[in-house]
């Protein structure tokens, strides 16, 4: 078992299901890897509410909504920010 900041809300995880990445309610992007050694980081706090849904676009990038009104896709490598689009 792991444990992470807050509410998991979202998840994409491998076919696997050996590694992914999860939403929390907070606003946070942790990796969790299950094997071998039950891993977890923090990748990005970025969004000001949960995160509603993520996808992994491709091996560098994702794509986040959130509850604060936004879309926003990332960059893994080092953890930018590329584009925020707001919700009207």
């Amino acid at each position: 078992e792991l444990e992470v900041n807050d509410s998991i809300i979202s998840g994409s995880f491998d076919d696997q299901f050996g590694m992914g990445l999860v939403g929390t309610a907070d606003g946070t992007i942790w990796y969790i890897c299950w094997s071998p050694d039950r891993s977890k980081t923090a990748l990005i706090t970025s969004h000001r509410d949960c995160i509603t849904d993520l996808i992994c676009i491709d091996d560098m990038h994702i794509a986040t909504s959130s509850s604060d009104g936004t879309i926003r896709i990332f960059r893994l490598e080092d953890r930018s920010e590329l584009l925020r689009i707001h919700a009207e």
